[in-house]
């Protein structure tokens, strides 16, 4: 747990909140746009109204009718320019910080073209996983509709979309350091990549995974928890501040995973932390 303390400890205890509430509002269009691209209150309604018969692989892509075709493709698209713009500039911010120890925002077109190469590979790697774990659930939709027990079709539909879920979890994990490793090291994408999945393993896996997987899954359950309620306006605010956050928080886990696994030396740390702490003692 200790990567999700210390990603929680940048956003939310050192300045008082105030990194995350700028990088919040910085990746908030990714969170609106994100909200339409991967509605999660879909959930709730498919499972209500969960019948078995349906062979149709393009259907089953959208969870059998329950969302809408045309508002997921526009979101896709907006999510994937909102995320290349927003990515960049976070990066920076959060880079820079742990280097030099300056959280500011100077320049939004100079933030944006210091990390835009990265940003731009980073966002092509997880969105092909993104697009071949929809393909695979799908596949396994369909699978499932051939039998003819509706419960049991349901339930192997919902564990088959939980270790999909994992298992991109597990994909990020091991690229956890993608991002960092071609920021600061300024390496191609290939060989960051496999230097960035090396130095992830063993217990390292183990802790970065949670990190990972626990605060995802936690976003399924609640937007869907939400669905329940079948207000599609409170959906699409719980859903959009849920998006943010998460990219908030994952971009931030990449780098301070960076510093933590490599036992680099931060520069963020204000002063009255560590004032704070000697007087506790």
């Amino acid at each position: 747990m200790i990567y999700l303390k210390k990603t929680f400890e940048y956003l939310f205890k050192l300045e008082k909140g105030k990194r995350f509430i700028v990088l919040f509002l910085l990746a908030l269009p990714v969170g609106f746009a994100a909200s339409f691209a991967s509605p999660n209150y879909i959930y709730y309604k498919w499972l209500s109204n969960y019948s078995v018969g349906n062979l149709n692989f393009w259907h089953a892509m959208f969870y059998h009718g329950t969302a809408d075709p045309v508002s997921v493709a526009i979101g896709a698209a907006c999510t994937l320019v909102a995320l290349m713009i927003c990515l960049s500039v976070i990066s920076s911010i959060v880079s820079r910080n742990l280097r030099v120890g300056v959280f500011s925002i100077n320049r939004i077109i100079r933030e944006f073209n210091e990390c835009i190469f990265p940003s731009f590979y980073a966002i092509v790697l997880f969105a092909l996983v993104a697009v071949f774990a929809k393909l695979l659930i799908a596949v396994l939709m369909v699978l499932f509709q051939t039998l003819k027990g509706v419960v049991l079709s349901a339930i192997l539909s919902v564990l088959s979309l939980v270790i999909v879920v994992a298992l991109v979890c597990l994909f990020i994990s091991y690229g956890i350091l993608f991002l960092p490793y071609m920021t600061f090291n300024g390496l191609r994408p290939l060989v960051a990549f496999t230097q960035a999945a090396n130095r992830v393993g063993g217990r390292t896996l183990g802790k970065v995974f949670t990190a990972v997987f626990f605060p995802i899954i936690l976003n399924y359950i609640t937007a869907g928890l939400v669905g329940i309620a079948q207000v599609y306006i409170a959906s699409l605010v719980v859903e959009t501040v849920l998006y943010t956050a998460s990219i908030v928080y994952l971009v931030t886990l990449s780098f301070i995973s960076y510093y933590e696994v490599n036992e680099l030396p931060r520069e963020d740390y204000p002063r009255e932390f560590f004032y704070t702490k000697l007087k506790r003692r």
